[in-house]
């Protein structure tokens, strides 16, 4: 079964969301006492305690969304086997001004360089508090997923289904106009395999007890399926983190 891209352009919502618990705030411990290491102190041993835990920070909420979304079993880190560029590339994360704490980090830890400037440091906090606030939605609560509406009120929608609940299996559901989908392969229409089909007239036939059937047309399409392109799996991934 193919469905036509033009439900890339419906818009998206989501329907349900759990708590993660009060883990998540306790990066905002390492940001604040290296916050008051450098409001208090300039002294260099000081400003590579800050820089340590400015680093603790961020890995600590790293950590905690990699974990809580099973980040590891994307199809996505499957590919490149590196939490940063999966993260980065599921747009969560900007690697730049990360990769550069990283190092100023490592230098002073590892190669006892001197630290920057307390001004320097006290950029790179502002910068790791952008990070947490920026990140604290996806770290809080777990979505239960995204699903496109042509409009307002309207029937037809596209569900993705692929969670951290279920590690990430790519399946779809969708109710659509028959005529956004083909039996056959069209331009710009992507493929479902392992599809069950069903008509708007066997759903009404073998639902009769449902409201609403009366807004089914015959030729409507009712599916469940799991997406064959990894263009298309990563669009809906990426969904999900832009909806959470």
């Amino acid at each position: 079964m193919f469905i036509s891209s033009v439900i890339f352009s419906w818009d998206a919502h989501i329907e349900t969301s759990s708590y993660t618990g009060d883990d998540w705030r306790h990066s905002y411990s390492y940001l604040g006492h290296s916050d008051k290491l450098l409001s208090d102190f300039c002294e260099k041993h000081y400003l590579i305690d800050a820089i340590s835990n400015l680093k603790r920070a961020v890995d600590h909420r790293i950590k905690h969304i990699s974990t809580i979304y099973k980040i590891k079993k994307t199809i996505s880190y499957l590919a490149k086997k590196n939490i940063w560029n999966t993260l980065a590339e599921l747009e969560l994360i900007k690697p730049v001004m990360l990769g550069k704490l990283i190092q100023i980090r490592n230098a002073v830890e590892h190669h006892f360089s001197d630290p920057p400037t307390q001004d320097s440091c006290m950029e790179l906090a502002e910068f790791v508090w952008y990070f947490l606030r920026s990140t604290d939605s996806i770290a809080q609560r777990v979505s239960g997923g995204p699903y496109l509406q042509e409009s307002y009120d309207s029937l037809y929608i596209v569900a993705y289904k692929g969670t951290p609940h279920n590690e990430w299996e790519s399946t779809i559901s969708a109710h659509l106009a028959g005529s956004l989908t083909s039996l056959s392969p069209r331009e710009n229409y992507f493929e479902v395999t392992d599809a069950t089909v069903q008509t708007g007239y066997d759903y009404k036939v073998t639902n009769s007890g449902s409201p609403f059937l009366s807004d089914y047309r015959d030729d409507d399409v009712i599916l469940n399926g799991k997406i064959k392109d990894r263009n298309v799996e990563m669009w809906f991934l990426r969904l999900y983190f832009r909806t959470t």
